[in-house]
């Protein structure tokens, strides 16, 4: 009888033994558990900052206050030297505004900015373009084409000689320019791509008139580096430019949502983003 209390004993100890070892199996320690809550609050942090990350980048593209940002930050650059001044390019008088970074030892590029037909180069200047440019690296410069804002009256008869001129002029005949040509001024950019595409550096046509003026295999044999901009509320120039220019071997197209034909006034931060992009490939800078 001693002999059979004892075995049952040590059967109830076994089992007393393997229940507890199941028990700390199934439940952690609290040491465990500490290790798994630091581990889970190391994946939420890092998930909200990817969140928060993703949210700066979508601000930093479309919201205009980044762009007040941008604009003040340039304003309170004191290096930047802005001038305004008129130039005689092929007897008429031009009239031309220019904003550089004069702390910078060297200049990224040049982007020459051109118009439309109910804008002159005060556009740009209020929009806060030329300041931000030049505070980018690069040298800005806009003009008023002939008979626009203050250059001088009358039409100038042939627009290629008109552009070979002022770049002349601009010295940008050698160091070879950003064309920004908005809408009515394609009729000045666009000849001068397709007769004399070694006068740019890159082109940025932002649905620009004229384009159907060029057949396709122009567009196909043009190498000009080329960046198109449009709104999506501009279905007729707009969506001529996106087909022409997509056709370019060095082309590229953007479309800016909620934004009408002048598209830089609707989202100044994306155009100009793009605008910035595009020139640092460019210029390498």
């Amino acid at each position: 009888m001693a002999i059979q209390v004892n075995n049952k004993a040590a059967l109830l100890g076994f089992v007393g033994i393997v229940g507890i070892i199941v028990i700390y199996l199934h439940y952690p320690s609290k040491e465990s558990d500490n290790q798994a809550a630091l581990q889970k609050t190391s994946l939420d942090n890092n998930r909200k900052e990817s969140l928060l990350k993703k949210l700066s980048d979508t601000n930093s593209r479309s919201g205009n206050m980044n762009w007040e940002e941008l604009k003040s930050a340039a304003k309170s650059n004191a290096g930047i030297t802005s001038t305004e001044v008129t130039v005689e390019v092929g007897g008429t008088k031009i009239f031309k505004r220019e904003a550089v970074d004069s702390k910078k030892k060297t200049s990224g590029g040049t982007i020459l900015f051109l118009h439309g037909q109910a804008f002159t180069s005060e556009n740009w200047c209020k929009l806060g373009t030329l300041n931000v440019t030049a505070h980018q690296g690069y040298k800005a410069i806009a003009i008023d084409l002939p008979d626009y804002g203050q250059s001088a009256k009358g039409k100038t008869s042939d627009s290629v000689q008109f552009m070979l001129d002022l770049l002349k002029v601009l010295g940008l005949d050698i160091d070879k320019p950003i064309i920004v040509s908005p809408s009515m001024s394609g009729g000045f950019a666009l000849p001068l791509l397709f007769q004399h595409p070694e006068a740019f550096k890159g082109y940025i046509p932002v649905a620009p008139v004229g384009v159907g003026k060029f057949n396709d295999d122009e567009y196909k044999n043009n190498k000009v580096f080329t960046c198109s901009i449009v709104g999506d509320k501009d279905p007729s120039l707009g969506a001529a430019a996106t087909a022409k220019f997509s056709q370019m071997p060095n082309g590229e197209t953007h479309t800016l949502e909620d934004a009408g034909h002048p598209c830089y006034l609707d989202q100044p931060q994306e155009f100009h983003n793009i605008m910035y992009a595009f020139a640092k490939k460019v210029f390498g800078a």
